[in-house]
């Protein structure tokens, strides 16, 4: 009987001893509701990824009606939850162009624009504008750095979202869609003309205040480019 109390006792010091999860600290700078980060969590989920409910809201799947209109488009990126810019994407079929914001340098040689082909899984940096230039070959890079989530490959998981509410997200008129998938709930931003995604977030909790991933598309123009946007083209 004694051994018995004695394996009680040990259970509840146990217990009683455990540390409490430290609390998550508030992102700070965000001009909506208050945003919480969840550094645990990887922050991007893949875009394929399904709701648990299949079902399509006719209301929801009105709002692509128009997508397929769209032949290319531009935006400037920022990634969830810090909201940070970082670069010009310019999208034709699968063929992207990028516009890093802040210079960088590959060996000694500066690189302006980085071309991806996402059927080949192929990123190449050049040097176009500087007079510093050393040669105009491209620099292999990490397709994987470069590479996104692009705003069309949401629209498969989005479709399968309720709609709640309106509102305007850098000049543009979009609809609120909101949906669960894999564990986490999304919000989705949706061009109320063309149906393209604005921003997706993606958050730990129903009330999207912690926000652990997702992509911001700002200033999004659409049907400006030509083929030639889009590939690299040596200066003659």
């Amino acid at each position: 009987m004694r051994a018995v109390f004695g394996i009680i006792f040990l259970l509840v010091l146990l217990v009683a001893c455990a540390e409490k999860p430290a609390a998550i600290p508030a992102l700070d700078g965000d001009t909506g509701p208050a945003v919480e980060q969840d550094d645990t969590t990887p922050p991007q989920a893949a875009a394929e990824v399904k709701p648990a409910e299949d079902k399509e809201d006719p209301a929801v799947l009105a709002l692509f009606s128009k997508q397929p209109q769209v032949k290319s488009y531009s935006f400037d990126v920022a990634v969830l939850p810090d909201r940070s810019s970082s670069h010009q994407y310019f999208v034709k079929g699968d063929k992207v162009k990028i516009e890093p914001v802040t210079q960088l340098s590959f060996s000694g040689q500066p690189l302006e624009v980085v071309y991806l082909d996402r059927t080949a899984k192929t990123a190449t940096g050049y040097c176009v504008r500087s007079g510093t230039c050393k040669n105009l070959e491209g620099m292999p890079l990490d397709y994987d750095e470069w590479n996104i989530v692009l705003p069309q490959e949401w629209i498969g998981q989005i479709k399968y979202g309720e709609k709640t509410g309106t509102l305007t997200f850098f000049n543009k008129q979009v609809t609120r869609v909101r949906y669960q998938a894999d564990g986490k709930y999304y919000e989705a931003y949706v061009d109320n003309y063309y149906g393209m995604p604005q921003r997706v977030a993606i958050a730990s909790n129903p009330e999207m205040k912690t926000i652990v991933g997702g992509y911001e598309y700002r200033n999004m123009a659409f049907n400006m480019l030509e083929d030639s946007d889009v590939v690299f083209t040596p200066r003659s």
